[in-house]
């Protein structure tokens, strides 16, 4: 996270006046594609900068805030940190004499790349004080996104969504995955192939939204192939995932009772 703000903020004409991380070659990294300098340690970065980015996971914010409260001179007047799920109030530990304000995008960031912002078009969540927040403004427009004011309290459950819809879905593409390989498909299509799967999917709730842009058996009451999938992967690890996601999937389409009694159908006659 820390390293694409960088260096898209400098794309955008921001001035980075240091990066810093406790390990030094990733530093350095992201230093030399702005460029910048490298501060040997986390007073160097409040002497240089106006505004401090802690990109730190909430483990360590804490301790990272109570080395700020014991700094004797700092230049920097604004901190911001980016956690979805931790309230701006949190940065209070550095001391009031800062401004503050959360900064979170509902994103899936990747690693580092200088050929496309991953930002571009994205919602960031904001929260802070007034200053905070005009700072943060300035940023997410910079960094070509939009935002929202999202209420602290709210937090949780909106990184909670954030979760479920940038990483639980690795968890249904590797399933796909081995159950392609397990029927035979050339290992060597097969992140192709998911992707594609995936990228339909995504489509179609774009265009449709749900549940219009569902597909599947279910949706034509194809019952007897529903049935066949809940007997094989009666007998996979996958099992209880399934049946889980499918109550959700049968819920949207207004399916709940019959999905049950396919269920108990399926498993209860083997």
């Amino acid at each position: 996270m820390g390293s694409n703000v960088a260096y898209w903020l400098a794309r955008a004409g921001w001035r980075i006046r240091a990066i810093y991380s406790r390990t030094a070659e990733s530093a350095q990294k992201v230093a030399f594609k702005i460029p910048t300098g490298v501060a040997q340690n986390l007073e160097q970065v409040f002497r240089r900068c106006d505004a401090v980015f802690l990109t730190v996971p909430e483990r360590v914010l804490p301790e990272i805030l109570e080395q700020a409260a014991e700094m004797r001179y700092h230049r920097a007047k604004i901190l911001v940190h980016m956690s979805g799920i931790l309230p701006s109030r949190v940065l209070e530990l550095a001391g009031l004499e800062f401004f503050r304000v959360a900064v979170h995008p509902l994103a899936a960031i990747p690693p580092l790349s200088t050929d496309r912002n991953p930002f571009e078009g994205v919602f960031f969540s904001i929260e802070g004080d007034k200053i905070g927040m005009d700072f943060a403004r300035s940023v997410v427009l910079s960094l070509g996104g939009r935002f929202w004011e999202i209420d602290p309290d709210k937090k949780p459950i909106y990184h909670s969504a954030a979760a479920v819809g940038a990483n639980a879905v690795f968890a249904n593409i590797a399933v796909a995955e081995k159950l392609l390989a397990e029927a035979g498909f050339p290992r060597q299509h097969l992140r192709e192939s998911v992707a594609k799967l995936i990228e339909n999917s995504v489509k179609n709730y774009l265009t449709f939204g749900i549940p219009e842009g569902i597909t599947g058996p279910f949706t034509r009451d194809d019952y007897t192939t529903l049935m066949a999938h809940i007997k094989v992967l009666s007998r996979t690890p996958y099992f209880r995932m399934f049946v889980e996601s499918m109550r959700v999937y049968a819920q949207l389409l207004g399916k709940s009772e019959i999905f049950e009694n396919i269920l108990e159908d399926a498993v209860g006659g083997e």
